[in-house]
């Protein structure tokens, strides 16, 4: 990772507590692609079990361990080397910001974009994003994981701007 003849390109996660649950999600699910949901699967959502919060705890507090690992190891390669970008880039509601972010990453590489439509397929969330805060708040413990280990480091369950909103578990 540090030879400077190496193009990286360094995705990660804004919101960690998100990917931490939406891994827990998948674990009880077996659904880690969104084709792989089908009208059973989604029967299974609304029988989540709580998530272990020991358990929940380690797997964060390594997700974190592991982001500050490659943070500082990205930090040490020459300028141009690199390319930091971010899941919720590509993953937002709005679909040319998405857009913006994917012509980043071919430009960095330097290739062509798909057409618009194959692009889109990938990186409009209505197609290709399972988990929501909605589907969070299927998880029975969603809103005690959300006020123990949510903060402005690891973010947050439910809003961006409503820092430990709490919301109503729908089932």
């Amino acid at each position: 990772l540090l030879s400077p003849k190496v193009r990286i390109i360094f995705l990660q996660r804004k919101n960690l507590l998100r990917a931490e649950v939406s891994g827990c999600i998948a674990k009880q699910t077996k659904v880690w692609q969104i084709f792989n949901l089908d009208e059973e699967t989604k029967q299974v959502y609304r029988n989540l079990k709580p998530v272990p919060l020991k358990e929940f705890a380690d797997g964060l507090e390594y997700a974190k361990e592991l982001r500050d690992y490659y943070e500082g190891v990205i930090a040490r390669r020459p300028k141009g080397t690199y390319l930091q970008v971010f899941y919720e880039d590509f993953y937002s509601g709005d679909l040319a910001a998405n857009r913006a972010a994917a012509k980043r990453v071919f430009e960095f590489l330097g290739l062509d974009l798909p057409d618009v439509d194959e692009l889109d397929y990938h990186i409009d969330p209505r197609t290709s994003k399972i988990n929501t805060p909605e589907t969070y708040a299927l998880l029975p413990n969603a809103n005690e994981i959300n006020e123990r280990f949510g903060n402005d480091d690891t973010g947050w369950l439910f809003g961006d701007d409503d820092a430990g909103a709490l919301v109503e578990t729908r089932v």
